[in-house]
């Protein structure tokens, strides 16, 4: 088998506005947002695609540039980003949330202009519920000790948001870690505490962190809230943080109150105070930044003094801050992952040291799906650097490594961020028994558009994506107003070979998992013709199964997509009778993927390669 990068199931479309022939299959279920104005990186609903085609990314076109570039801005501060997915059930409403990772450093120095201070660790935790029941809470973190608010029985979602914010007032909370809140508390509930307290947080939604620095109380909200139930185009989006470092003193005219300061390309437009929080239902669509902040005519603030999602401080990490490592019984970079069934990882660090770590992150975990980008402008160079790199040793990962690059259009400058942020936007898991399976995205089509955006791949032709692709397994990512997203380099307009526009799969590890938990007793019988038969039916019984659920779209006869091989071939003359080897060529894509059975007579132990 000759080594290539597995990556997600990029499907194409069959035509506009069409399906696959096989259509969706009931297993496949979606990261449906519950309608397109909702903001991003919120807990979100899982069901089935079946009813409900809106998936997360790709709703109203003018809408798009501001979602996509807002699943890199905003959830990953330092440009990693984890979409952990625990599915509760098939079909069913689960709970899912998105992880950063930073650096966490209990001797950080916070330096302002006139001292630097040691700052406080504060432990970040994060919780997503995909339904408000009673027993559900929000737990937040004081600097010292969690407190719990619990929700009641039949308490709806905006009076529960009305009582944490009253014990965040009536507790005068400074330092508040990381939450969720709830599925749908968003579209229509602004978390508020009041402003006449000192020094506690009055716009909550999401996640607050507080610094912990005397006596610069700076909290940073780090997702998106809204003002009013119809916050128009991109209320919903207002982001707080503070940014950019080159804004280094931040003066405002009434120091008795906390206020939001909107920036646009850098600049401050305009001062919005607490009291006009809940009235805020618009911004512009230049207004990339709002800061919350505590207003003190002793003090300016700079963002070195500004704590980021996970509890590290506002630093530029290297790419060894993400190694997946433990030290002293604590998880560090990929680590942080962990305990999630799904795991969608990406980055927008366009390093080949990013990129070496997060494959090993895939590879000791099998349920993990690594994505990363070729810098811009990538020639042939890293192509070869990135395939020696990542196709090393004799394990593949679930690491897809992609060219292609978006332009987000958002009316008054381009934007350019990878494109791998979209595709896992717009990512459908398949289930399986032991929550393995694969993520693709929808097919294209009218119901895939995301007419926003363009992607850069004029640099290289047609010839050259093959190239690439069959020599370093590198895909190339493009799109059409008529088909949406595509793999360039493996897209094929006949439908007779449709199988071949259907993207490098991650279903490896999900038929590896499988047969090393369902057929051990083949290695508990001594080897014989009859034992070879059984599992031949079997094999093929099962690997049907799959095909007739969809796997392939119906694109290529199951004959010609699996095929069963024990004899001369890989059981060679003067083998051991105690060995029997079983290859199974499951062929859904370019890229060969097999099984290997090597089964000794009565040990007990099959060996799945």
């Amino acid at each position: 088998m000759s080594k290539k990068l597995l990556g997600l199931n990029l499907q194409e479309g069959i035509s506009n506005a069409t399906s696959p022939k096989a259509g969706v299959s009931k297993h496949n279920v979606g990261m449906i947002m519950q309608r397109s104005k909702g903001p991003v990186n919120v807990p979100i609903e899982i069901t089935s695609l079946s009813e409900d085609r809106e998936v997360f990314g790709v709703g109203s076109p003018t809408k798009a540039d501001v979602q996509v570039e807002a699943m890199y801005k905003h959830a990953g501060q330092y440009g990693v980003t984890m979409y952990g997915i625990r599915l509760a059930g098939e079909g069913s409403t689960a709970a899912t949330a998105s992880y950063t990772v930073a650096p966490i450093n209990d001797q950080a120095v916070v330096e302002d202009e006139l001292q630097a201070v040691e700052a406080d660790k504060l432990a970040s935790k994060k919780y997503s519920f995909s339904a408000l029941e009673e027993g559900d809470k929000v737990i937040i973190n004081d600097g010292s000790s969690d407190h719990e608010v619990v929700a009641q029985k039949g308490e709806s979602i905006s009076n529960f948001v009305k009582r944490l914010s009253e014990w965040l007032t009536s507790q005068k909370v400074n330092a508040v870690a990381v939450f969720e809140d709830y599925t749908y508390a968003y579209s229509k509930n602004t978390l508020t505490v009041s402003h006449t307290q000192a020094n506690t947080a009055i716009a909550l939604v999401v996640s607050v962190a507080n610094t912990t620095v005397d006596p610069l109380k700076v909290f940073t909200v780090t997702s998106a809230f809204n003002g009013t139930e119809s916050p128009g185009e991109h209320g919903n989006l207002l982001m707080v943080d503070v940014f950019p470092p080159s804004q280094s003193i931040l003066d405002h005219p009434s120091p008795s109150e906390w206020a939001m300061v909107v920036y646009e390309d850098g600049v401050v437009v305009d001062t919005l105070y607490a009291s006009d929080m809940i009235e805020l239902s618009e911004r512009s669509e230049s207004s990339k930044y709002v800061l919350l902040e505590a207003n003190s005519p002793e003090h300016t603030l700079t963002s070195k003094v500004t704590l980021m999602l996970t509890g590290g401080l506002y630093v530029t990490p290297t790419e060894a801050d993400y190694e997946g490592v433990v030290e002293n019984d604590e998880k560090k970079g990929f680590k942080l992952f962990d305990g999630q069934d799904v795991q969608i990882v990406l980055s927008d660090v366009q390093t080949l040291e990013m990129a070496q770590y997060g494959n090993a992150y895939a590879l000791e975990n099998g349920r993990v799906t690594f994505v990363c980008n070729t810098p811009k402008n990538a020639r042939e160079s890293d192509f070869i650097a990135y395939n020696d790199a990542l196709n090393s040793g004799e394990s593949l990962s679930n690491t897809a490594v992609y060219v292609g690059w978006m332009t987000i259009q958002d009316g008054k400058y381009k934007k350019i961020i990878p494109s791998a942020s979209s595709i896992i936007g717009s990512a459908y898991i398949h289930l399986s028994k032991n929550q393995g399976g694969h993520a693709h995205i929808v097919p294209g089509g009218v119901g895939a558009r995301i007419n926003a955006i363009t992607v850069d791949t004029k640099s290289f032709d047609r010839k050259e994506h093959t190239k690439y692709l069959e020599a370093y397994g590198v895909n190339f990512i493009g799109h059409t107003n008529k088909n949406g997203f595509f793999v360039v380099s493996s897209r094929s307009q006949s439908k007779a070979e449709l199988h071949q526009s259907i993207s490098i799969r991650r279903q490896t590890m999900f038929y590896l998992n499988y047969i090393d938990e369902n057929y051990q007793w083949l290695s508990q019988t001594s080897n014989s013709g009859d034992l070879v038969g059984q599992a031949k039916t079997s094999l093929r019984q099962f690997f049907k199964r799959q095909y007739e659920l969809g796997a392939l779209e119906n694109s290529i006869p199951f004959e010609e997509a699996y095929i069963f091989v024990s004899d001369e071939q890989n059981n060679p003359v003067g083998q051991s009778r105690k060995e029997k080897n079983i290859d199974i060529n499951w062929i859904p894509t370019e890229v060969l993927e097999y099984a290997n059975i090597s089964l000794n007579r009565n040990d007990g132990v099959l060996n799945v390669s």
